[in-house]
């Protein structure tokens, strides 16, 4: 009787936490969604931030370093966002927190050849460029800044990518 009795009682139970469960993205989702959000004051938080804008200057650096570049500015985007964990959808994530810092620069000159030379530039400081899909594989069969040209910039001989040249009649 008392078997029975705990088995009556327990069975909601079971059922309610596997609603929660199921609600909130299986165990893994409802783990993630019990982590606690970074706190962003955090020596350890800082010291990482600091870290990365180092080294993003320094990869900066390394890549403008044998060009004749004029930087005109920058833009930081520096945010964090909780992941969505639920039975919807699962980013597989409890919080991520990123930086992305955009620098401008100009030149004079031959816009193609600078952009040639640039991407070779990069390639030599160790980043990787193209518009592949993240996992190293390509969209295309070249992501080469040449084969950019070829197709794009080559393709276009009426635009032009100097505004004091866009003035001139023969480039309207």
């Amino acid at each position: 009787m008392i078997v029975l009795g705990a088995v009556v009682v327990a069975l909601p139970v079971v059922a309610v936490m596997f609603f929660y469960l199921v609600l909130n993205g299986g165990i893994c989702g409802t783990i993630l969604r019990m982590k606690p959000r970074p706190n962003l004051e955090s020596p350890g938080i800082k010291r990482d931030k600091a870290g990365l804008e180092a080294d993003l200057d320094d990869a900066f650096q390394r890549v403008v370093a044998n060009m004749d570049f004029a930087h005109y500015g920058e833009s930081k985007h520096d945010i964090c966002n909780s992941g969505e964990n639920n039975f919807m959808r699962s980013q597989g994530y409890a919080h991520r927190c990123t930086l992305q810092v955009t620098r401008f620069y100009g030149f004079d000159g031959d816009f193609r050849q600078r952009m040639i030379d640039f991407e070779k530039g990069i390639i030599a400081a160790g980043w990787h460029f193209g518009l592949g899909n993240g996992d190293g594989r390509s969209r295309f069969p070249s992501d080469s800044m040449e084969d950019y040209m070829l197709s794009y910039y080559d393709a276009r001989p009426n635009v032009t990518v100097d505004p004091r040249r866009a003035e001139l009649p023969e480039h309207r």
